[in-house]
């Protein structure tokens, strides 16, 4: 497959005799797909470009929402004949991925590791709380965790060169409640083992430091104010372990008891349901695939459907999500230019902000995706924020192609009917006057009205046999003039029946 051109034809819409052709540059801008329930979407055009995606040798990830996804996907994976590629991490199933262990070991455990994995974390705790209580103390909460998982995972990092849901727990679960830490228990908190591992080693390190240097230069450098800054440029770790010292017994000290247990139960809370089982097997024990297979063909299948398994579902799928994009982002495309995708069907489940981030520069990373949903309305549901809907607005910007079923949502065919854009058209006019004489005048004229109407999207055919099984829909492709000057056309799917998949 010659992936390096980005013509390469994958979709075709035919309209009556003309032919427009939906390329692999196309498929790298993204495609939003909407239209109310029963519209036909998820059986003709998301199945349609999934498809192609397919045959064209991608490797990528599939998220589910419904307990019938998978067996969907893998029905439309071996239609396109990539049946051997299929891997499906399931309850029950072989496959496994480590998260923490696999973006740990992307990092050389530096200070930079702890951003990589503290920032994971927060996206998918804050998006768990979607867009409820955006008050203006929002920025303090978010500060305040962010302070505390950092803190957590330099502990662990420095301590155990690793870092894992379980160690990040106990040490959190442990961390000192005030000042002095007057605790009565003989037995040593995982807080305190980790302090005390990483506090011996630095200190072994500041003496070796100091053994290669004059008493008297050393307290030179005590004297003059030097010592930290010289010490910190000799041992870094110490000016992490002060920073953790100074967080365990200043900033928690100073933390309103209330402030301290809302930080801590979101938290601990996210962390406690990766740690029961099945879900501790699956992604905190060990890993039989990572990422870096799709770029080999892999497509991985995460069935865990947030229909059946509710919001640690939704977390471990938006956990792989995120590491799967920044895979996606810094692989080098000089050794594999394999183009790679994500697709999820009901996509409302799966969009936080970063999904904005990550869309400015996916067509550099050769990253196709494919979203589906009912409305705009369902996204500005779910995504955390105070301002949802101007980050729904402008990551749906920032994808190329858009794909408009039967809608009954007025802000969704408002928003599509903007988006197609206004047009001049020739309006007639007849005037009748009736008095001493019967008089009549007509006349045209040229006025600027939408192309497509807001109403006309609640008309379009949704499948089934009253329809003879077809499927409308507009479809607009961004800076590709269809039949003319226009960007978007009217096109007509056939609904077939998906095979179903029987794995002998």
């Amino acid at each position: 497959m010659n992936w390096k051109n980005d013509n390469l034809p994958l979709v075709e819409f035919h309209t009556g005799k003309n032919v427009t052709v939906f390329t692999q540059k196309m498929a790298f801008t993204g495609v939003s797909i909407m239209g109310s329930t029963g519209s036909g979407k998820s059986s003709t055009s998301f199945r349609k470009f999934l498809n192609a995606y397919l045959k064209a040798g991608y490797g990528g990830i599939l998220l589910t929402t419904k307990v019938t996804d998978t067996k969907e996907y893998r029905s439309i994976c071996h239609e396109a004949g990539r049946t051997k590629d299929v891997r499906i991490i399931s309850v029950g199933g072989k496959e496994k991925f480590d998260f923490l262990d696999y973006e740990f070991s992307q990092g050389d455990n530096s200070e930079a590791t702890t951003d990589t994995i503290v920032d994971l974390l927060k996206s998918v705790i804050e998006a768990g709380q979607g867009n409820q209580g955006n008050s203006q103390s929002d920025p303090f909460w978010s500060e305040t965790m962010l302070v505390m998982l950092s803190n957590a995972v330099d502990l662990c990092r420095l301590a155990y060169e690793k870092v894992s849901i379980r160690l990040l727990s106990d040490i959190i679960l442990s961390l000192p409640r005030n000042k002095v830490n007057n605790s009565t228990d003989d037995e040593e908190t995982a807080y305190q083992a980790a302090h005390r591992i990483v506090r011996t080693r630095v200190f072994e390190k500041i003496n070796k430091w100091e053994s290669f240097l004059a008493k008297e230069h050393v307290e030179a450098l005590k004297l003059v104010g030097l010592y930290e800054e010289r010490l910190f440029e000799v041992v870094p770790e110490a000016r992490t372990f002060q920073a953790i010292d100074q967080f365990a017994t200043e900033t928690l000290g100073n933390l309103a008891e209330k402030t301290r247990s809302i930080v801590d139960m979101k938290i601990s809370g996210f962390l406690f349901r990766l740690l029961r089982e099945p879900f501790y097997s699956m992604f905190c024990n060990g890993s039989t695939l990572t990422p870096d297979m799709c770029s080999d063909g892999a497509i991985i299948i995460i069935d865990l459907p947030i229909k059946k398994y509710e919001k640690v579902g939704r977390d471990i799928q938006l956990l792989v999500k995120l590491i799967f994009q920044r895979y996606a982002e810094r692989r080098d495309l000089t050794d594999n230019n394999r183009p790679l995708f994500i697709a999820c069907d009901e996509a409302q489940s799966f969009i936080i902000p970063k999904d904005l981030q990550f869309q400015l520069t996916a067509r550099s990373s050769r990253i196709a995706c494919l979203y589906s949903s009912q409305s705009i309305l369902n996204y500005y549901n779910f995504v955390e924020g105070r301002n949802p809907e101007y980050i729904i607005k402008a990551w749906l910007a920032n994808l190329g192609c858009k794909v408009w079923h039967l809608n009954t949502c007025l802000e969704s065919n408002k928003w599509a009917s903007e988006i197609i854009g206004d047009d001049y058209f020739l309006e007639h006019t007849y005037n009748n006057t009736l008095a001493e004489k019967v008089s009549q005048s007509s006349g045209a004229s040229y006025k600027l009205r939408q192309i497509v109407l807001p109403s006309d999207f609640t008309k379009l055919k949704n499948g089934s046999a009253e329809n003879a099984f077809e499927v409308e829909a507009y479809i607009h492709i961004q800076g590709k003039p269809i039949y003319g000057d226009d960007n978007h056309l009217m096109v007509t799917f056939r609904q077939t029946p998906l095979k179903p998949y029987n794995e002998k």
